[in-house]
């Protein structure tokens, strides 16, 4: 099992590139409100649950309602790509341990992936973008 980034920056980069790879894959449909769940056409997954498939290495054919099995730090990231994905900074860097320093914003608007996903691609990039600019 691989180990996700420390950094907040890195792990949005990470998701959006595994996201992009299950988009890409058939046999993956992408629902922000499941983790990773087995369907009878293949697996659903919201982005931490790409995570899971492609960084993780979770088969598709096995479903993970929710991320505790994968312990305290792996947990913890994933929860924090879930608070990212709805624009609460605050609560992902809260998840990782991480104090947000005051320039950073407690929370943004990220559009929802479920009405437009290149418009959620393109917000959650620059979130990793500011955030790898301020050094996290």
């Amino acid at each position: 099992m691989s180990i996700l980034p420390d950094k907040p920056s890195d792990l949005i980069s990470v998701a959006l590139s595994d996201l992009r790879k299950v988009e890409e894959d058939e046999i993956y449909e992408v629902n922000m409100d499941v983790w990773h769940e087995t369907s009878g056409r293949g697996c659903i997954v919201c982005l931490a649950g790409a995570v899971m498939a492609m960084t993780l290495y979770v088969p598709r054919s096995e479903s993970i309602p929710n991320p505790r099995v994968f312990g305290h730090g792996i947990f913890d990231a994933l929860s924090a790509l879930d608070m990212f994905r709805v624009g609460e900074v605050d609560l992902g860097f809260y998840l990782l341990g991480i104090p947000r320093p005051p320039h950073i914003p407690k929370k943004v608007t990220i559009p929802e992936y479920a009405h437009c996903r290149e418009a959620f691609h393109a917000a959650m990039a620059e979130m990793a973008k500011q955030l790898k600019k301020a050094g996290y």
